[in-house]
Formats: C-alpha cells, sequence, structure tokens
C-alpha cells in the first residue's frame, strides 16, 4: 500500500490520520451506541465469571412495546440490573 501512496504522491501520513479522523468522528457521533456496547462487552466478561449458565424464565411474559418496570425482590438485585443490561437490545428510558 506505501507504494501505492507514493505513486500517487499521497504523502503517507494522510491515510493514518484520515483513518484517526474517521474513527473519532464515528466515536463522536455515534458515543452512546459506542458506550452501550463497550458496557456491554465487560459487563458480558464480568457475569461470564461469575454466572456459567443463566436460566430465563418467563421472558414470553415481557411485552415487546411499552414500558416495563423490573424489581428485584431479594437480597441480590444488583444482579438482575446487570443482566436486564446484558439484554439484546439498548434499553430506552
Amino acid at each position: 500500500m506505501l507504494v501505492t501512496i507514493e505513486v500517487l504522491g499521497i504523502p503517507p501520513l494522510v491515510v493514518p490520520t484520515a483513518a484517526l479522523v474517521f474513527f473519532l468522528h464515528t466515536v463522536a457521533n455515534d458515543a452512546a451506541t459506542v458506550f452501550f456496547y463497550s458496557m456491554r462487552v465487560f459487563l458480558h466478561s464480568i457475569l461470564s465469571i461469575f454466572f456459567r449458565s443463566i436460566e430465563v424464565v418467563g421472558a414470553e411474559n415481557i411485552p415487546t412495546k411499552g414500558p416495563v418496570i423490573f424489581t428485584g425482590n431479594h437480597s441480590n438485585q444488583f444482579v438482575d440490573g446487570l443482566q436486564v443490561t446484558m439484554s439484546e437490545a439498548p434499553v430506552n428510558a
């Protein structure tokens, strides 16, 4: 690729600079999505250490449209919040 850049007369730093600008532009315009998927990867890693298998019971009772309130009824309710965060789609507040 370097030979092609030199043949075209493009300075060598233009390509990496353009890639960096494109990356920063994508992150800045889509920061919420980047944050969501970054946290999802991090939390999935943490949860997979402590919980090897999770059985979901009653998922068919969760409505696909409209508001939903998830509440914990035991002392370990914060893990439930992490599991909801790890759901398939972002939760819109």
